[in-house]
């Protein structure tokens, strides 16, 4: 399945809660108990133009997120041969083709999330309206959806001056909460559906009655069908005697006041008789059946005319009262009741007849305030009915209709008894008994699923093709019961069919996207659902379609699409419960921890809530905070073996209460404000919280003084002001990192006010913990000091002062990094630096003020920009605002110093010389060098240590070779030894990872990596090598550490270089070589070759390393399977892996049964081009912020070439981008496509315009394939 570990299936969609919605449905308003065992999916949608109506003025409204171009008018009037209709005044969409007069009308509401629907269908000859049950049929198959129903009935209604049957159904999914409102009437040969519908908020049951009302107020029938439905009212002949032979019984009348209600009798077949007096203010109903004694008893009979009425069996105000005599001659049972509608009393009298199989019920009402104008007329029609021989055969259609609905409904209320299978039996015997009811076959596709009776579901359903060909409801369950059999070929073939039917229907576009996920075109399930999406959002889509990203490992959009989908429908627990998940795949816990706060008080009783908030809490490593989440989560939900899981790890990592060392006071560099009310600005909050941020630092302010004689201080100040919930979260924990033996930390203060700037509370140390790297898996001797900040509230501010001090370095200005922004916006901040300027230089970068005095120099910005996390983002200076700064010295002197901090760890141990000598072997000049490097490239793994403080120093290189791991330092170390051995001297090299770093700061803290540098030899060229890159090639310098600044430690001889910069145009290539092959049995054999050169060669190569052929093999059918999920791989195959100066070539050969999923109608699918959207991938995102710096430019070449047996293969061509392309050059080339990518440095405006170029190429490799 799709989503099979977070989303509930269609197909099992209710027990009780089911249960209880089909029993209403015939009509009474019956309570509804439900504690549902499974539940159901989502919801969906499309666009369109029109020439079926006319278009006023007015720009159409499109979802936030991936808005896509619509026409800039709106279609409001609409005429067709059947009826007249305007939309009412609002933000109305129409979201289908007004052209196609097959398909609905639906429009969509997108301020509401409200949809609509106008359905007509046109009756044969001789075919009955009967729009109850129509109207039951409707409601019922909406109501599939729900895991707990809320209210569902169906009555006579009278809209608009039509007579008509009006349904009501409210429950929720597992996602949201569902309402729908219907009014289904006919006039001739016409019956039209008028639905309105919402997956989201749903209003209370008058509320959203009346938004029905006012929707379709503009609706009316065209004046042919106006004047049919006249003809069809009241009749003007008085009826005093009436003789029915199909089921035995007579009627006289003493009262003239009876007429043929004939537009009721039209409308609903259920009574056998229908009468009302002119004014249509009292009526009278006669309703019977003949049917087996032994499959229907006489109580069963009584409550399904009851229901048929339209009155609540087991209602309070029903009086029953066994009598004898009268008409009848024998018991007969006596009734009242009284029913409220649409606010008005209705009063009910009958009788109730049973004779041996025969059953008939009369029954007359009128509105309470008239009941007594008419009750001695309903009691003489009562008494006038008379009951003549039974019939010995029924042949009347009309009375074998009946009986069908009877045994139908006799199945409702077993189901209402838990009796599923019983009820199943009679569904099947009401389909029999009349086989053109789609009604019945969608009670018994509802058994099918409910018990996974699949396979006779479909067996049965085949048999009654003529009836399900012409329901899309029908074939939308035949397709959900095909993808519980795995079927995902015919699954997909009865979505489409269904979407015939409702082009736009959300339930039906989420089976489409089921049964292609299934079949593992994934990338087409996500667009159907995205195009549903970017045209029709809803709070239950959205979390749908952002779960389908997070299938496919695309948790940053799937992170995207929940924040807009929050914006647009609020917050809900199903929502709150996968955007953290997300997040914390994602490793952006702050954010989760936000969420967790905005979501607790909607799900405060959920244990999930809980346990995910623990969760978040543990990674964000608020240990006190995360043991308190999940051991309430443990007990909602004690037997739950994660939470119990995470609950032992948090407390094994809660650390020390031991806090003694923060117990020794620093005195601030800088005194704390006076008034802490003037630095807030109100405007400044109030802007960031329209925009959406949990939080704002108002003041933000660091100090460091560097005495030439002392040790450094540095003194932190902030006042941060928590906007929501989501700030609470952010910010319900303060850690602060030192390093033992380097420096120390003091919290000055630190302190929570309220929103009038009134103390709440100061925090102190007693709750204060200290957790330890080491603890935690960590390779250093970091720590961590905790504060938890329990009564933190939104509208609270929170002060803070922290000092830190070093150890020892008496007098040295240290190493600063000052980054001016941060992930909420900042109102102002600063650094101020006490020390003669002539003892240290700086190198700032973007919009930072600064200024002299005697004490030092002082930087400062007013709001800086925010920091995100984005794809392809350039590194912070360019575009950000900061500095770096050290003390003034020589790059000699820090190189010296360093070399003699390591100096002790330099050993050239015997063991690494011998094993030095035995890589080189025979090897001479360059081939030797390369062989010790590749050496420790294969075989030492890597280890993550923190690059600063005491982790500056690297282990001895006898222990990286005994033990074969080691970080960049320790790999470095052991190479150079290698090498010195074998008579080739190197130095070693500090660089950054991904900064360029600056030539003006001196100091090894700008650095956090280690590689090494071979100066030229007679026998080889000069060479940068980083060892701890395993899929590194030989060129002379590492691809991502061109042109950056390095430090060569070198003793007296240090120096600083900027490492040589190699790349050309061509160095980057990608060949894609497809070949497809469909057999006659729809499975898919595939042969892809890829030759790679450049970034990509390297990254696959870091991938396949020192892996042996079954973990290759593992490792391909990992990344084949996120696009084939049935893949199984026969060969693969692979060149130059170690060969890091040759292209890197893999053949692999695989197959699937059911990509293609071959059905009926042949097979069909886009081709998978899962290395191109590896390679190309650029996430859907609302808005860009920041530049887009893509390095490199690359070539790429794809071809395709598909054969297949005995079927006529078509490959689609893809339309043409429709514009001169900016950021990629292709060119099409036989079965192909050839592209080139430029490296850019781009505006963030430009983001969707490189996606639409990117996108159109991965669309162009991803034809669509026919065989039939």
């Amino acid at each position: 399945m799709k989503h099979c570990f977070f989303r509930y299936r269609h197909g099992l969609c209710v027990t009780l809660a089911g249960l209880f919605l089909l029993v209403s449905c015939a009509g009474s308003e019956i309570p509804l108990k439900t504690d549902p065992e499974k539940a159901p999916v989502s919801e969906k949608r499309t666009s369109s133009s029109s020439n079926r109506g006319h278009l006023s003025d007015g720009p159409i409204q499109s979802a936030e997120f991936g808005t896509e171009s619509l026409p800039d008018v709106k279609i409001r009037e609409f005429k067709t041969n059947g009826f007249y209709f305007k939309t009412p005044d609002g933000d109305w969409d129409l979201v289908s083709d007004a052209s196609d007069e097959t398909a609905p009308l639906e429009f969509f509401n997108p301020a509401t999330g409200r949809r609509a629907e106008i359905q007509t269908i046109l009756l044969s000859a001789g075919e009955s309206p009967n729009v109850m049950d129509r109207a039951r049929a409707e409601m019922q198959g909406r109501g599939l959806s729900y895991r707990k129903a809320d209210y569902a009935a169906v009555s006579p209604d009278e809209e608009f001056g039509l007579t008509g049957a009006f349904f009501e159904t409210a429950g929720t999914s597992a996602e949201a909460s569902l309402a729908a409102d219907g009014f289904v009437v006919a006039s001739g040969n016409h019956v039209f559906f008028l639905t309105l519908s919402t997956a989201d908020s749903v209003a209370p049951r008058a509320e959203f009655k009346k938004e029905w009302q006012e929707f379709f107020a503009g609706f009316a029938l065209s004046d042919e069908l106006k004047n049919a439905s006249k003809e069809q009212e009241v009749s003007k002949d008085v009826v005093t005697d009436y003789e029915s032979a199909a089921l035995g019984y007579k009627f006289h009348a003493t009262d003239s006041i009876w007429h043929n209600w004939s537009s009721v009798a039209a409308q609903n077949g259920d009574p056998d008789l229908v009468f009302a007096n002119m004014k249509e203010e009292t009526a009278f109903f006669v309703y019977g059946t003949i049917i087996d004694p032994n499959e229907v008893s006489a109580k069963d009979l009584f409550k399904v005319l009851l229901i048929r009425l339209g009155i609540d069996p087991e209602d309070p105000n029903l009086d029953v009262v066994r009598v004898r005599g009268g008409n009848a001659n024998q018991f007969a049972q006596n009734f009242t009741c009284v029913r409220v509608i649409d606010g008005y009393d209705f009063k009910y009298t009958g009788r109730y007849f049973w004779d041996n199989g025969r059953g008939i019920l009369v029954a007359g009402w009128a509105q309470g305030v008239l009941y007594k104008k008419y009750a001695k007329a309903l009691e003489r029609a009562i008494d006038g009915v008379t009951l003549l021989e039974k019939p010995k055969t029924v042949t009347d259609e009309k009375v074998l209709r009946f009986q069908a609905a009877v045994v139908n409904q006799v199945g409702l209320l077993r189901l209402a008894e838990n009796q599923p299978l019983v009820a199943l039996s009679y569904f099947e015997k009401a389909n029999k008994m009349d086989p053109s009811e789609p009604l019945y076959l969608i009670n018994c596709g509802f058994i099918y699923q409910m018990k996974e009776l699949y396979g006779a579901g479909v067996n049965h359903f085949l048999s009654e093709m003529d009836l399900v060909r012409k329901s899309g409801r029908l074939l939308s369950i035949l397709g959900e019961m095909y993808e519980e059999m795995m079927d995902f070929g015919e699954a997909r073939k009865y979505a489409e069919m269904a979407l015939r039917y409702t082009p736009n229907n959300p339930e039906y576009v989420i089976n489409l996207s089921d049964a292609l996920w299934g079949l593992g075109q994934r990338t087409q399930s996500l667009a159907v659902v995205q195009n549903l999406y970017d045209k029709q959002p809803s709070l239950r889509l959205g979390v749908y379609l952002a779960k389908t990203y997070m299938g496919m490992d695309r948790y940053a959009e799937a992170v995207e699409v929940l924040y807009t989908t929050k914006k647009r429908f609020g917050m809900s627990v199903d929502l709150g419960l996968t955007l953290m998940d997300a997040l914390v795949f994602l490793g952006r816990y702050p954010e989760a921890l936000a969420v967790s706060e905005e979501v607790l008080p909607l799900g405060s009783s959920d244990y999930r809530v809980w346990t995910m908030r623990g969760k978040v809490q543990f990674y964000s490593h608020n240990y006190v905070q995360a043991e308190k989440s999940l051991s309430h989560a443990l007990v909602m939900h004690p037997d739950d073996e994660d939470i119990k899981s995470f609950l032992s790890a948090t407390k094994a990592f809660l650390g020390k209460a031991d806090n003694r060392t923060l117990q020794k006071k620093i005195d601030p560099v800088e005194m704390r404000p006076i008034a802490l009310a003037g630095l807030v600005n109100k405007e400044f909050s109030a802007k960031a919280k329209k925009e959406g941020f949990p939080a704002v630092v108002h003041f933000s302010r660091e100090a460091l003084r560097a005495d030439k004689d002392k040790a450094w201080m540095r003194t932190q100040q902030k006042l941060i002001e928590i906007l929501d919930t989501r700030g609470v979260g952010l910010y319900s924990e303060l850690a602060f990192d030192f390093l033992p033996g380097y420096d120390r930390i003091f919290v000055n203060a630190l302190e929570i006010y309220d929103s009038t700037m009134a103390i709440k509370a100061k925090v102190s140390l007693k709750g204060a913990y200290i957790t330890y790297a080491t603890e935690l898996g960590l390779d250093n001797e970091m720590q961590t000091a905790h504060f938890p900040l329990e009564k933190l509230a939104p509208g609270d501010f929170v002060y803070v002062q922290i000092s830190r001090t070093s150890i020892a370095n008496y007098g040295v200005i240290p190493f600063v990094s000052f980054e001016a922004s941060e992930e909420v916006p900042v109102q102002k901040t600063s650094f101020k630096i006490y020390a003669d300027t002539s003892r240290f230089v700086t190198e700032e970068y973007g919009p930072l003020s600064s200024r002299f005095d005697s004490d030092g120099e002082e930087w400062s910005i007013e709001n800086p920009v925010v920091i995100r996390r984005e794809p392809y983002m350039p590194v912070y200076r360019d575009y950000g605002a900061g500095f770096q700064l050290t003390g003034k010295r020589t790059w000699q002197d820090v190189g010296r110093e360093y070399e003699n901090l390591i100096r002790q760890q330099f050993k050239n141990a015997i063991p690494v010389r011998e094993k030095a000598f035995e890589v080189k072997g025979s090897r001479l000049g360059k081939e030797a060098v390369l062989a010790e490097v590749r050496y420790v490239r294969e075989n030492i793994r890597y280890r993550d240590v923190r690059f600063g403080g005491h982790s500056l120093i690297p282990q001895v290189a006898e222990t990286t070779l005994r033990e074969r791991r080691g970080d960049c330092k320790d790999q470095s170390l052991l190479l150079k030894e290698m090498l010195n051995a074998i008579g080739v001297p190197s130095k070693l090299v500090a660089i950054h990872l991904t900064d360029p770093g600056f030539e003006t700061l001196p100091s090894i803290q700008q650095f956090n990596h280690m590689m090494l540098y071979i100066p030229k030899g007679e026998n080889y060229p000069e060479m940068w090598v980083d060892p701890s890159d395993k899929g590194g090639n030989d060129r002379p310098v590492p691809l991502d550490m061109e042109g950056k600044v390095a430090l060569v430690v070198d003793g007296d001889s240090s120096h600083v270089a900027i490492t040589p910069v190699l790349e050309d145009d061509k160095e980057h290539q990608v060949f894609l070589g497809h070949r497809l092959h469909i057999s006659a049995d729809g499975t898919a054999e595939f042969r892809d070759s890829l030759c790679l050169t450049g970034k990509f060669a390297s990254t696959l190569r870091n991938q396949l390393y020192g892996r042996d052929a079954k973990e290759t093999e593992r490792l391909i059918t990992d990344l084949l399977a996120q696009g084939v999920p049935d893949v199984s791989i026969s060969r693969v195959r692979s060149e130059n892996v170690t060969d890091f100066d040759k292209p890197l070539k893999l053949v692999i050969t695989f197959s699937s049964k059911n990509y293609f999923g071959k059905s009926s109608n042949g097979s069909k699918g886009r081709f998978p081009n899962i290395w191109e959207r590896a390679i190309m991938y650029l996430p859907k995102v609302r808005t860009r912020f920041l530049p887009i710096r893509m390095p490199h430019e690359t070539s790429f070449e794809s071809v395709l070439e598909v054969s297949a047996d005995g079927g006529k293969v078509t490959v689609a061509d893809v339309p043409d981008i429709g514009r001169d392309t900016e950021y990629v050059n292709f060119e099409k080339v036989d079965h192909g496509y050839k592209w080139m990518t430029y490296a850019i440095y781009a505006d963030p405006s430009e983001y969707e315009r490189i996606r639409e170029e990117w996108n159109f190429l991965l669309n162009a490799t991803s034809p669509e394939i026919t065989v039939k």
